[in-house]
């Protein structure tokens, strides 16, 4: 099952069940997510490394739990977010779930406006300048205040590349192309 990884579970919090999840989506996006049913991975071997698949792993059926989702909360730092569900209800049952994965059919996610994008559409894009010279390809994006950072690796070095109008002119993910204007310092 093709499957897109939108957060780990890093601790239980409280005494009924709910768990801290580091978010790999957009904070907001994932409170979407209520009411859902998410599925569980416990090998993590098989999410490491993952940006030549866009972040979409084939995931053994005998590998994934099924669990609902009840309840999401949002974390005030924007990176995190807490989950119940509905078959956890104790920490007990909640603390064997810490270090595994949460997954989601990428099919499942809503449909964005088109100035906007899922992290895993990005990765593995192939970047080149306004005058057609190829770059590299987006191997990594991490958040960073305002906004996110894209990073692109060529042949020789690596590349920050933020994540705004000046410096992102068009996307096109049709053809999988990222075209850029290199600002001064990068």
């Amino acid at each position: 099952m093709r499957l897109l990884e939108i957060g780990q579970i890093i601790k239980t919090r409280g005494l009924k069940g709910s768990l801290k999840v580091v978010s790999f989506l957009d904070v907001n996006r994932a409170t979407l997510l209520a009411n859902s049913k998410i599925l569980i991975c416990h090998n993590q071997k098989l999410f490491r490394n993952n940006s030549a698949t866009n972040g979409i792993t084939d995931v053994p059926d005998s590998s994934l739990i099924t669990h609902h989702i009840s309840k999401i909360d949002p974390h005030p730092n924007g990176n995190h977010f807490f989950v119940n569900f509905v078959d956890i209800d104790t920490i007990e049952k909640a603390e064997p779930l810490v270090g595994a994965s949460m997954l989601i059919t990428p099919e499942s996610l809503e449909e964005l406006p088109p100035d906007e994008h899922y992290w895993f559409e990005l990765l593995g894009m192939s970047v080149e300048t306004e005058s057609g010279d190829v770059i590299g390809k987006i191997t990594a994006i991490f958040p960073s205040g305002s906004n996110d950072i894209f990073v692109c690796q060529g042949k020789v070095e690596e590349i920050l590349l933020p994540a705004i109008p000046d410096c992102i002119i068009n996307i096109d993910k049709g053809k999988h192309l990222m075209t850029v204007r290199i600002l001064e310092g990068l």
